[in-house]
C-alpha cells in the first residue's frame, strides 16, 4: 500500500489578504520528497479591487497538465465613494502562476460586483472545456444603494465569453 505522501499529488495554497495582496504557493509531495515554491506573488491587478475575494482551482484550460485558480476581484473599478466596481475574474496558470485570462464585467461598468462567488460548472459550451458560472449579486444597479436583482453568467473556459446569462 502507497504511504500517503507517495499517494499525495499537488497542492496550490492562497495567501493573501482580503482586499489586496494575493500570493500563489505550490506544495509538492513526490515520492517521500517535499518542496514548496511560489509561482505568483504580488500579483493583485490594484487595490481596492478585492482581488481574491473568492479562489478556485478550476480545470486545466491552458492544457499544460495542471488545473488552473480563477480569482475574483468583485470591486475592479471602484470609485470611492461614489461606485462600487464592476468586477472582474482573472484566471491564472496553476503550474507557473502567470495570467491566463482577464474576464470583465460583461455589462461593462455597471455595479454590479461581477466575480463576487463562482463555480466550475463543467463544459456548458461542449467545446471540450470546463465552464464558470460567476456571479453579479448587484447586476441591474441604477445607483449606489446596490438595489440590482442579480444575474450569474455562464462563462467559457475556452475563451471567456459568455455563454449564457
Amino acid at each position: 500500500m502507497k504511504s500517503f505522501k507517495q499517494r499525495f499529488g499537488m497542492a496550490i495554497i492562497f495567501l493573501g489578504i482580503l482586499l489586496g495582496h494575493l500570493s500563489l504557493i505550490t506544495s509538492l509531495f513526490s515520492g517521500g520528497a517535499y518542496a514548496q515554491a511560489p509561482i505568483g506573488s504580488n500579483i493583485s491587478p490594484a487595490p481596492p479591487d478585492g482581488f481574491g475575494w473568492v479562489t478556485r482551482s478550476i480545470a486545466d484550460l491552458d492544457g499544460d497538465g495542471v488545473r488552473d485558480i480563477a480569482v475574483g476581484a468583485p470591486q475592479t473599478g471602484t470609485i470611492y465613494p461614489t461606485a462600487t466596481g464592476a468586477g472582474a475574474v482573472y484566471i491564472y496558470s496553476g503550474r507557473t502562476g502567470s495570467l491566463i485570462r482577464t474576464i470583465s464585467n460583461p455589462n461593462g461598468t455597471e455595479q454590479s460586483i461581477f466575480g463576487w462567488y463562482m463555480v466550475e460548472a463543467g463544459d456548458l459550451g461542449r467545446d471540450g472545456k470546463s465552464d464558470l458560472l460567476v456571479s453579479a449579486p448587484f447586476s441591474g444597479t441604477t445607483s449606489y444603494g446596490f438595489d440590482g436583482p442579480g444575474s450569474a453568467y455562464a462563462i467559457s473556459g475556452a475563451d471567456g465569453h459568455v455563454i449564457y446569462r
